[in-house]
């Protein structure tokens, strides 16, 4: 499950589909920065961090990340992810 930066709630399905329907040209240079994790229990971790979306010609767009990552049968899956626009000053 995500909720996305745009307030939509999506699916895995939804989120497989729009990924793969994704033009190439849409692609935009992103950085990421303040990546932290938390154990929040035994094979549970929450990951934040930045992301500053570079667009050629206009203000970058900024927003915040969290997800929820649990270890299941040997491989890391997410299970939940959040992002948050922010208005940088």
């Amino acid at each position: 499950m995500e909720f996305g930066s745009s307030g939509r709630v999506f699916d895995k399905q939804q989120i497989i589909n729009s990924l793969q329907n994704e033009p190439i040209e849409s692609l935009t240079q992103r950085s990421i920065t303040e990546f932290k994790t938390l154990v929040l229990a035994a094979g549970v971790v929450l990951v934040t961090y930045r992301i500053v979306k570079h667009i050629s010609g206009e203000q970058p767009v900024n927003s915040l990340r969290s997800s929820i990552w649990k270890l299941n049968n040997d491989q890391w899956k997410m299970i939940f992810h959040q992002g948050t626009l922010v208005r940088e000053s």
